[in-house]
């Protein structure tokens, strides 16, 4: 069974736009334990990842990070590093919040959050210029829709 998280594109784009202009990206732990990214040469610890600064940058291309945070909201931020934040105290990174998934505006959403993802938080990197592309695609869309199945994520433009 598949559920679907809805973004507001025109939240989206500014997101969208810092994780494409950032020449540096910051990494998941599964880009971390990723031997295909490594630079050569380099030894995991004993847990099987590496420091960020062992990737090889050039092997990671600009992402977004759908993220499920502490507090319950689903959202999706830039992978740019340094980060997108929001406010100038840098306190909290700029999110497009899924519709019905923003903590601030949408309450106590960490019941449905649950619902949707069983209970696990999770950082999920996805290639920023695939969204771009489906945005250029479709000019007059409003909205990202991400499916999300126990297996994976597979987004619509519309």
């Amino acid at each position: 069974m598949s559920k679907q998280l809805v973004f507001n594109l025109n939240a989206l784009r500014p997101i969208l736009a810092h994780a494409v202009a950032s020449k540096i990206q910051r990494l998941t732990e599964t880009q971390l334990c990723d031997p295909a990214l490594w630079k050569e040469g380099v030894k995991p610890t004993e847990r099987g990842w590496v420091e960020p600064g062992d990737v090889d940058q050039s092997k990671v291309g600009p992402a977004l990070w759908i993220v499920n945070d502490a507090g319950g909201g689903i959202g999706i931020t830039s992978a740019g590093d340094p980060p997108q934040y929001l406010d100038a105290g840098k306190d909290r990174v700029l999110t497009a919040w899924a519709v019905g998934f923003d903590p601030e505006r949408d309450g106590d959403c960490s019941e449905r959050a649950r619902a949707l993802t069983g209970g696990v938080a999770f950082t999920e990197s996805v290639d920023a210029r695939e969204v771009l592309r489906m945005m250029e695609a479709a000019p007059h869309a409003r909205t990202l829709r991400v499916r999300v199945s126990r297996r994976k994520l597979t987004f619509v433009v519309r």
